[in-house]
């Protein structure tokens, strides 16, 4: 049987439009030996006509393009071109020549452009797929409604968001039976929408998941959809309780709600679903005791579950017998509030192959006996909670683990001899431990493909070897808050994170200016780094992180710091830095990547940003020797959420247009040599919620009409010159009498001067008392004076007391008048000030 000569010509026009990398189509030529297409890898003909019916290139690793020729093959009902390369070229515009098209298979191809029309002429398609490429947002999907064959559709990852007869669409293609759109950003179910539309009783595969539009509506949609087998609607905004709906479907075996805000327990009709293997609810807000929960699975679908996750959610109460679930083989009840001992509970779970019971409060002693019972186990997680793990120094597990969390489990202090038996480990956590002896050498010496190791929070000595050339996979390495030593080790280039912190490590230059590849993430502060920075950053382009604070660096900041161009967070505060901030900076674009996990502090407090650390860009340099201006260049980091240059000795002015940081969120410039007055373009940080301008030399009316006169006036306190509100000081401009008894603010001061000097010290170091909200406190005034009011001052002129609800306040010179003033405030707000030179410091 030999092929059609114009359907082998097409087929060599295709090829050639291609590169094969893998030389999958060798088979395919114009030689003699080669000129039967039927006998080629890949291709199948019709045994009677030799017409080319079906071409299966799936994986082939092909590159180029898809030749407009294959619409040569006029009874071509297979094709498969999914999972190659083709260089964001458009899909060919098919014609009726191929319209005998049964499948179409194109998914995870490197595709862009639109999805030609000629699609909807394709009368005898069943199975369509176009997912995971960049096709452009689809308008409509009226196209599909002529596909009344199609039985299967897949169009995940394609954009969707406008396309509002979506619904209307597939619910009238009468044979389809798996429908998967997941991440096409669905537009927002309305009841209007669900008018005359009735539910799809041949779909047996349902998968919305990951469309943030999609609500409880959609329950309403499948209401009738009876013959479901698997259903997905995670990652969406389902809320309320889990309807009864899915009861009605008998034949349910895989039920995904996971990843939405869903309330309440776990109904009734879900545990009377006979077939339910796998049922994911974790995520959401179901709250309520324990024994509900379990007691409404007790139906006949605890003898068929085989995966039960509720994870995440808001359980209470003691551990239940998990021995009424005789089929399970993985369960997460993570991060609950599930409490009481382990015992016996799960020990009768032979089949189980993945158990995490991780931040919860329950709390036992945990045996070898108990884990011996799962020979199939490849994933543990038994972090934070309160367990002891007595095991033997020579027990061998029946099991080879994949992923392993300890985090908090009591180990120490010897590293757990039993891990050298895991030859399969990926994920290693023994953080919080108590180990504190060293770590053994047949731990480097493992056959491991580790891609995460965390032994943070012990007190594991010792010096770390070459890691490189051992964990050649890891890409995630935390040893931070430890007592290991020496030199820093070199590391893989496969790394991109490194948590080194809180040791006793040396030796920053050898390390920076190895070349790292892609390392995003590198925190080695509160070392014993002492030396200058080194200027070889420019290895480092794909950092998003970098934390160097508290050692003793010193030097000038580096320029290839300015190459960081994907720099998210800068910390090197607390150290010997000197010179002036290099212009480099500013090329660091602070850009945003919501994939980071991290921990990042400033000013005292810390902050945690999982997957939404973009949301946040910081630059610290608090507490170096740092001199000159600050850079006008600085305005450029437009999307700069907090700025740190407190405790240096930086002069000049405050950039005039520091205003067009608008995201910033934390402002610290304390305790600097700044002058002159504050730039009116503050009023533009609208997001300001910490600022600190303290012990500069700044002067002139605080910009007002913004959130400035929202902060506490010790944050502008030691700048003699400034004025206006929150301060209590009037501008020059603004000098008014101010009612205070019967005598304003300017003859008390030259009624008292006379007598002041002579009662000074007797004064001020009396204790004074004064009433706050009702609650007695006292204030040493003399070691106040001695530490906070700034060398220069002349003597006090009295104490101030306000009440923070009027405008009217009184200035007192001795302990008897303040006891009267105070007295009569007591159970109300009050702020007391020392008047120097005219000027207030918030006690």
């Amino acid at each position: 049987m030999w092929c059609i000569e114009r359907e082998r010509q097409a087929l060599l026009e295709f090829k050639e439009s291609l590169i094969d990398d893998n030389n999958l189509l060798s088979s395919w030529g114009s030689e003699d030996a080669k000129k039967n297409c039927c006998s080629w890898e890949r291709v199948q003909c019709n045994n009677q006509t030799g017409h080319v019916l079906e071409l299966h290139l799936d994986s082939c690793g092909l590159r180029g393009k898809i030749s407009p020729s294959l619409i040569e093959l006029h009874h071509l009902s297979y094709l498969d071109l999914s999972g190659n390369d083709f260089n964001n070229s458009e899909i060919p515009k098919f014609t009726s020549s191929l319209s005998n098209l049964k499948y179409l298979i194109l998914h995870s191809a490197n595709l862009s452009g639109p999805i030609p029309f000629q699609l909807g002429k394709f009368s005898h398609l069943q199975y369509l797929d176009l997912s995971w490429n960049n096709l452009e947002p689809v308008q409509n999907l009226e196209w599909l409604s002529h596909l009344v064959s199609i039985e299967h559709l897949e169009l995940s990852n394609l954009n969707l968001s406008v396309a509002n007869d979506w619904l209307k669409v597939v619910s009238g293609l009468p044979k389809l039976s798996e429908l998967w759109l997941s991440n096409c950003s669905l537009p927002l179910i309305t009841p209007s929408s669900l008018l005359h539309i009735n539910s799809s009783k041949s779909l047996t595969y349902l998968d919305l998941a990951y469309n943030p539009c999609i609500n409880s509506l959609i329950f309403l949609w499948l209401n009738s959809s009876t013959n479901l087998v698997f259903v997905d609607l995670s990652s969406n905004q389902l809320k309320g309780s889990i309807p009864n709906i899915f009861g009605n479907m008998k034949s349910l075996e895989q039920l995904f709600l996971n990843d939405n805000q869903l309330e309440g327990g776990i109904p009734k009709s879900l545990g009377d679903i006979c077939t339910l293997h796998e049922l994911y609810l974790s995520s959401n807000n179901l709250n309520g005791q324990v024994l509900d929960f379990f007691h409404n699975l007790q139906g006949c679908a605890k003898d068929s579950l085989e995966s039960l996750h509720l994870g995440k959610n808001q359980i209470t109460g003691p551990m239940p017998n998990f021995a009424i679930f005789p089929s399970l083989r993985e369960l997460d009840i993570s991060n609950n509030k599930f409490n009481g001992t382990l015992g016996g509970r799960i020990g009768s779970l032979y089949k189980l192959e993945y158990l995490d019971i991780r931040s919860n409060m329950l709390e036992d002693v945990i045996s070898e006996a108990v884990l011996s019972n799962f020979p199939n186990l490849y994933g543990l997680g038994l972090s934070s909670n309160s367990f002891t793990l007595n095991f033997s120094f020579d027990w061998v597990p029946p099991f080879q683990l994949i992923d392993l969390y300890l985090r908090s489990c009591n180990l120490g202090p010897n590293f757990p001899n039993w891990i050298k038996t895991q030859r399969n480990l990926i994920f290693l956590d023994l953080s919080n431990t108590k180990i504190s002896n060293t770590i053994p050498t047949w731990f480097w010496d493992m056959p491991f493909k580790l891609n995460y190791l965390n032994l943070s929070q012990n007190q594991i000595k010792g010096r770390l070897p070459n890691v490189s050339s051992i964990f050649s996979d890891l890409a995630i390495l935390d040893f931070s808050s430890n007592r290991f030593e020496g030199p820093l080790p070199v590391i893989s280039s496969n790394l991109s994170s490194l948590n080194l912190s809180k040791n006793k490590f040396l030796g920053l230059n050898l390390f920076i200016c190895s070349k790292t590849g892609g390392m995003m993430h590198l925190d080695l502060s509160r070392n014993n780094l002492s030396e200058r920075i080194p200027d070889c950053f420019m290895h480092w382009q794909e950092l998003e992180i970098l934390n160097l604070a508290h050692n003793n660096l010193f030097g000038k900041i580096p320029r290839s710091m300015g190459s960081l161009i994907r720099l998210i967070a800068l910390d090197l505060g607390n150290n010997s830095l000197s010179g002036e901030l290099p212009l480099s900076l500013q090329n660091c674009t602070f850009y945003s990547d919501n994939s980071v996990h991290t921990i990042v502090g400033w000013k005292g407090n810390v902050y945690d940003y999982g997957k939404n650390f973009g949301e946040m860009r910081s630059i610290d340099l608090a507490n170096n020797k740092l001199t000159g201006n600050i850079p006008e260049g600085i305005s450029s980091l437009i999307e700069l959420k907090a700025l740190n240059l407190s405790g240096n000795m930086l002069t000049g002015i405050i950039p005039k247009n520091i205003g067009k940081l608008e995201q910033l969120e934390s402002l610290d410039l304390s305790r600097n040599r700044f002058s002159g007055s504050l730039p009116a373009s503050m009023v533009g940080l609208h997001y300001l919620g910490y600022l600190d301008l303290s012990y500069n030399k700044l002067s002139g009316r605080i910009p007002t009409g913004t959130q400035l006169q929202s902060f506490d006036p010790s944050k502008f306190m030691g700048n003699a010159g400034l004025c206006g509100p929150p301060l209590i000081e009037n501008c020059p401009e603004d000098q008014t009498s101010i009612v205070g008894g019967s005598k304003n603010h300017q003859e008390d001061r030259d009624g008292g001067s006379k007598n002041h000097q002579g009662d000074r010290d007797e004064f001020w170091k009396v204790w004074i008392r004064c009433w706050f909200l009702g609650s007695l406190c006292l204030f040493n005034i003399e070691p106040f004076l001695e530490t906070c009011i700034f060398p220069n001052v002349d003597q006090p002129k009295g104490l101030v007391v306000r009440d923070n609800n009027s405008a009217y306040y009184n200035i007192v010179k001795d302990v008897s008048q303040l006891e009267a003033i105070t007295t009569s405030l007591k159970g109300r707000t009050v702020l007391a000030e020392v008047y120097v030179h005219e000027k207030s410091l918030c006690l």
